[in-house]
């Protein structure tokens, strides 16, 4: 699967380019480690945010093929997007990108915690520039 795929094997996949593969991997040794030191032994709720939905970039295609991988190893994901992923649980939230700064964190922080808390939410993975710090406020709310 992805998850198990080296840096080059990753880069190979239509889309997926260096950073994206780095991106990939990084996660994936942060989620061992948090289980690992958390001693999980359940399956995780995963949020993955993105400002976009696929079909704008390599960014959106690694969330796509990271995703499916985390639920082939049994855990439940919820991608919280401006736009569908097909066959995925998404949560569309509005496009905020152009709106002022402090008017989209304050949506996207109240958005988030309304989803972590709908879905018992273990793990937050912010995916672009425009969800990360809302994310991170909304899930250290939690905390």
């Amino acid at each position: 699967g992805v998850l198990d795929a080296n840096l080059d094997e990753l880069t190979e996949i239509k889309g997926i380019g260096p950073i994206n593969a780095f991106g990939i991997k990084l996660f994936q040794e942060i989620s061992e480690r948090y289980l690992k030191e958390k001693r999980y032994t359940k399956k995780m709720n995963i949020l993955f945010t993105n400002s976009k939905g696929l079909g704008y970039g390599g960014a959106e295609v690694s969330i796509s093929q990271y995703v499916i991988e985390l639920r082939n190893r049994g855990h439940n994901i919820i991608i919280a997007a401006s736009q569908e992923f097909p066959d995925i649980n998404t949560e569309k939230i509005k496009f905020v990108e152009k709106w002022p700064y402090y008017i989209k964190n304050f949506y996207l922080k109240r958005k988030f915690k309304e989803l972590i808390k709908k879905y018992s939410i273990d793990l937050v993975s912010p995916q672009d520039h425009t969800t990360t710090e809302a994310a991170i406020l909304a899930a250290k709310h939690f905390s």
